[in-house]
């Protein structure tokens, strides 16, 4: 089309078409304009984000560094405080043992000498509660307990009997 042929009413046509166009054009820039300020403000806070995950995940490797060595800490202390119980216990065992053998000796009544197991006994109600309490305390499963005994307090205990 040649503008010079083109009519008044043509012109006009086309100038409101441009127009519109023009109009439309700014519209869609104006949108695109706060789109693309939308995405940058979204790049922006997606930086933001990556910038805390980092930061977050070196603290996250820091802490599990920490509690690697904490651990290794704590498994090395158990280690140490299980051998120390492991030694504990024998030594407690040694001085059990020890404390059993040096009671044997105290409490070993030789035959020949005479001791009275029932002495304060009056009647045979306390003669047979104290026979209970010198069996629990001298029976030979008892680890101050022995045969010699037993048949002293035996022997003794036969003779109040009949007394009684």
């Amino acid at each position: 089309m040649d503008w010079e042929e083109a009519s008044q009413e043509d012109l006009d046509s086309m100038k409101r078409w441009l127009f519109r166009e023009n109009m439309r054009l700014t519209n869609l820039a104006k949108e695109l304009q706060g789109e693309k300020e939308v995405v940058e403000a979204q790049q922006r806070i997606l930086e933001s984000q990556r910038r805390k995950n980092g930061i977050l995940k070196k603290q996250l490797e820091s802490q599990k560094m920490l509690f690697d060595q904490q651990w290794a800490i704590m498994e090395a202390e158990l280690r140490r405080m299980a051998v120390e119980k492991e030694h504990m216990d024998h030594e407690r065992a040694k001085i059990r043992d020890e404390a059993y053998r040096e009671a044997r000796k105290v409490l070993h009544i030789p035959v020949n000498v005479e001791v009275n197991f029932f002495r304060g006994v009056t009647d045979e109600g306390s003669l047979r509660k104290r026979y209970k309490e010198l069996m629990k305390i001298y029976h030979p499963d008892n680890a101050n307990g022995d045969k010699e005994t037993i048949l002293v307090i035996n022997r003794e205990y036969e003779k109040l009997k009949e007394k009684y």
